[in-house]
């Protein structure tokens, strides 16, 4: 199979690979942190492994992805798996193999960086090691024929919404400070039949929690809980007490006469009177960009979020002049009291069984239309558009979830019955909602 894609030769430290190699005898994988020199790397790689230490020996091929979640500045977190074992190849006799100019130009990377092998002399390696180990050899370009097939993308509506839906559900987790039981929840959540999707992603997590964190612990009434939204049909529900906090979770939708691909997501910290809200909007991919155009629903949307925004606002600052115990305005203190968000993601694998989020750039409502007056925000043909990866400054999944966690963003002076009608005002754009609610446990 020719694609014009290289590949990568590693090895570890001793320690590590001793580590690594068992965890591969086990049919496990186990993910390391790499340096991120190449810029070319895609979502998929294939890598030779050395379990030997030193690098003189290829043991495996694998398959390696990188993971969505946090990572540190240069580096990302690399998962390998698909594993194709063999008997061990001595890289010497596999560089004896190769045309002169090959021997020259195969790099071996070590520990946390990874160097690219060129994709001519990649062909010959391959070829190299299928000629060396012929009995593999089926399953070694099988792995490659895997590793270079396009990323599956969900063009289905309801399937993309779930993959949404998963993502806000997940980022909720996250608010509450519960990213542990978050990947792990989301890492056992059932499959999904692309046949038949439920209506709720909820009903893929329930079946895999532990049965300890699914029980109710004892806790008020979540607002949440109690809100009636008369469009919306509940169509799913979880609570999961973690520690010191509770999360419940509800998601509804307004069925099948409102097809749009979108999510809602309300996170209500009840503890901290804060409120915030996130609105996905898709990207899709046209001329190798993936690009957001907006239109006349989404100007709804805004202006509502715009109106809403104006009334917390007044609401804060009449409240604002009653007076409060030191305590009180520790609680109501924020960087930043606007509640409105705008995550763009490009269209999604729904399937994905690592626990993590999905990538995406979040804005806060304001300086998305801030964005939509510069250059950055036009299209070619001058027309209003949002380009994911020109976005110049935006918020991380984890700088937005410590935020929101913290209440250090988000509204203030909220009470129960502010909250209602906010809602009810919010949603009437929406097509699909997840409802978040963190609680203090009593």
């Amino acid at each position: 199979m020719t694609t014009g894609k290289g590949g990568f030769l590693i090895y570890f430290e001793p320690e590590r690979s001793v580590l690594f190699e068992e965890r591969v005898r086990k049919n496990s994988h186990f993910s390391v942190e790499l340096s991120q020199l190449d810029n070319s790397a895609k979502t998929r790689e294939l890598f030779l492994v050395c379990f030997d230490g030193k690098g003189e020996s290829i043991s495996a091929a694998a398959m390696v992805s990188h993971k969505r979640g946090q990572r540190n500045t240069g580096a990302r977190n690399y998962r390998f798996s698909d594993f194709v074992l063999f008997s061990p190849i001595d890289v010497e006799q596999m560089r004896n193999g190769l045309s002169s100019e090959a021997k020259e130009a195969l790099i071996i990377s070590n520990g946390g960086v990874a160097r690219r092998i060129f994709p001519d002399v990649w062909g010959e390696v391959r070829r190299a090691l299928a000629s060396l180990r012929p009995a593999q050899a089926k399953s070694l370009e099988a792995l490659w024929s895997k590793v270079c097939q396009p990323e599956q993308v969900e063009t289905e509506l309801q399937l993309q919404n779930l993959a949404f839906e998963r993502d806000a559900i997940g980022l909720a987790f996250d608010c509450a400070g519960s990213g542990r039981i978050r990947r792990e929840l989301l890492r056992k959540a059932a499959p999904v039949d692309p046949a038949a999707p439920e209506d709720s992603f909820i009903r893929y997590i329930k079946e895999a929690a532990p049965v300890q964190e699914r029980e109710l612990i004892e806790h008020d009434k979540a607002v949440f809980e109690r809100m009636e939204l008369p469009d919306f049909r509940v169509t799913g529900e979880l609570s999961v007490g973690d520690g010191s906090r509770r999360l419940y979770v509800r998601t509804l939708d307004k069925g099948p006469l409102e097809p749009s691909i979108g999510v809602d997501l309300l996170i209500y910290l009840r503890e901290l009177a804060s409120l915030v809200m996130v609105q996905y909007k898709c990207c899709d991919k046209k001329r190798s960009h993936w690009t957001y155009r907006p239109d006349s629903k989404f100007d709804e949307q805004m202006e509502s979020m715009r109106r809403v925004e104006a009334a917390f606002e007044e609401l804060r600052l009449t409240k604002l002049q009653q007076k409060h115990s030191l305590s009180e305005q520790l609680r109501y203190s924020r960087l930043c009291t606007a509640p409105f968000y705008v995550k763009f993601c490009k269209r999604t694998v729904l399937e994905r069984q690592d626990g993590e989020l999905c990538d995406g750039r979040l804005l806060r409502r304001a300086d998305l239309e801030k964005l939509l007056l510069t250059e950055h925000g036009r299209g070619p043909r001058d027309g209003r558009m949002v380009n994911y990866a020109e976005i110049p400054r935006y918020l991380s999944n984890s700088d937005f979830t410590g935020l929101v966690s913290g209440g250090w963003i988000g509204t203030s002076h909220l009470d129960d019955r502010d909250l209602t009608a906010a809602i009810r005002e919010l949603t009437e754009n929406s097509s699909r909602v997840v409802l978040a609610e963190v609680q203090k446990r009593r």
